[in-house]
C-alpha cells in the first residue's frame, strides 16, 4: 500500500480517537516504510519481524502522545530509531561496531530527512503552481491522477475526445513544469 504523509496523518488522528479500523489501516500502511527503515538500520533478517512487531506496538501505544501539528512520518521514524537502538543495545556485544553503525545510520537518517524536507518543499511548490491553473485544468488532473482515470474515461465523462484529453494533460504538465522551474525558491530552477 502506497500512502502519502497526509494519509498517515489522517489515520493517526482517527486512531487516536479509538478508531481500531484506522489503527489497523495505519499499521498496514506503515508496513513498507517500517521494513525499509529496519533494513536501513541493519536489523538482521532473523529478527526483523520481532522488531517490526515491537515497533507497531510502540506506535499504537504512543498514539495518544502524537501531536497532530507534527507530520506523522518523522514522529514514526523517531520511534523506529529508538526501538532499533534498544534492539542493538540488547543484542550486540561489540560496542565499537555498534557505535560505528550508529554513526552510519545517523548519516542515512540525515539524508532521508533532507530528502523528505525537499519532497515536502516540492509538494508545496506544486500545490502553489496548481492553484494558478484554471479550475477545468485542476479537474482534469484530479480525474487522471487522483481518480486514476485514463484519457478515454475522462473523455467520456466530460464529452471530449481522448486525444484532446491527452493533449490537454500534456499542456497542463508543461505549464506546471515551467511554473516550478521559474520559482525562485526552487533549487532546480537555477
Amino acid at each position: 500500500m502506497q500512502s502519502d504523509d497526509r494519509t498517515f496523518d489522517k489515520l493517526a488522528l482517527q486512531a487516536q480517537t479509538g478508531d481500531l479500523a484506522a489503527a489497523e489501516a495505519l499499521i498496514r500502511a506503515l508496513h513498507e516504510p517500517l521494513f525499509a527503515l529496519l533494513h536501513l538500520r541493519g536489523t538482521p533478517e532473523k529478527d526483523i519481524e520481532d522488531v517490526a512487531q515491537s515497533v507497531n506496538l510502540a506506535v499504537y501505544r504512543s498514539l495518544s502522545r502524537y501531536e497532530p501539528a507534527r507530520t506523522f512520518l518523522p514522529w514514526f521514524r523517531t520511534i523506529v530509531r529508538n526501538m532499533t537502538a534498544d534492539y542493538w543495545r540488547t543484542n550486540i556485544r561489540d560496542k565499537d561496531r555498534f557505535n560505528e553503525f550508529r554513526e552510519y545510520v545517523s548519516e542515512i537518517e540525515e539524508d532521508v530527512n533532507e530528502a523528505h524536507d525537499e519532497l515536502e518543499q516540492r509538494r508545496s511548490q506544486l500545490a502553489s503552481c496548481m492553484e494558478k491553473l484554471k479550475e477545468k485544468q485542476r479537474s482534469l488532473l484530479a480525474m487522471h491522477y487522483y481518480e486514476r482515470k485514463d484519457s478515454f474515461q475522462i473523455a467520456r465523462q466530460i464529452g471530449a475526445k481522448a486525444a484532446a484529453v491527452r493533449k490537454a494533460l500534456e499542456r497542463i504538465r508543461g505549464a506546471l513544469r515551467v511554473c516550478m522551474e521559474q520559482d525562485p525558491d526552487n533549487p532546480l530552477s537555477a
